[in-house]
């Protein structure tokens, strides 16, 4: 049976939770929460993603990357897809070019950008995916197979 709080609760010691504890709905500082962007096959073919899905006033911990479905192509030209990520102003502010082929699962960024750490102005054009076919005479057109996720780590900060 739960029990529900209306006033705050200050614990002083330890405190454990058996079971799962939802965090969606929580607010305030020091409270992170996790974002995901998804891009599908169509994104990638196109050259990119726009989104207006980070949170104004977001201050930006960690961004990953999770291929879904692993990518395929047509042809020997195009054999690789990069993706790099950042905002409208900065279109590699989260991490730079990043290689997705292969597997599906976690991919590491190859650097991270400036904006890592940094509260950033969120809405409109808060993240930008862009995608760049790599390999003989590269075309993102040969792409027939790819889908994932870029997944944020944040926090909103006081007074945000």
């Amino acid at each position: 049976m739960p029990t529900t709080y209306d006033d705050d609760k200050l614990f002083r010691g330890g405190c454990t939770f058996e079971g799962a504890v939802d965090m969606s709905g929580a607010s305030g500082a020091g409270v992170v929460k996790a974002l995901e962007v998804p891009f599908t096959l169509a994104d990638i073919q196109t050259g990119g993603l726009s989104s207006n899905a980070v949170p104004v006033g977001a201050l930006i911990l960690g961004v990953a990357i999770s291929m879904t479905t692993a990518l395929a192509f047509s042809g020997s030209d195009t054999t690789g897809v990069t993706l790099k990520a950042g905002t409208s102003g900065d279109d590699d502010g989260y991490f730079a070019a990043t290689q997705l082929s292969g597997a599906t699962g976690s991919k590491r960024s190859t650097a991270a950008g400036a904006l890592i750490g940094l509260q950033v102005a969120g809405g409109a054009g808060s993240c930008v995916l862009v995608f760049a076919a790599t390999g003989g005479s590269p075309d993102l057109a040969d792409v027939t197979a790819g889908e994932g996720k870029l997944m944020f780590a944040y926090t909103l900060l006081a007074g945000a």
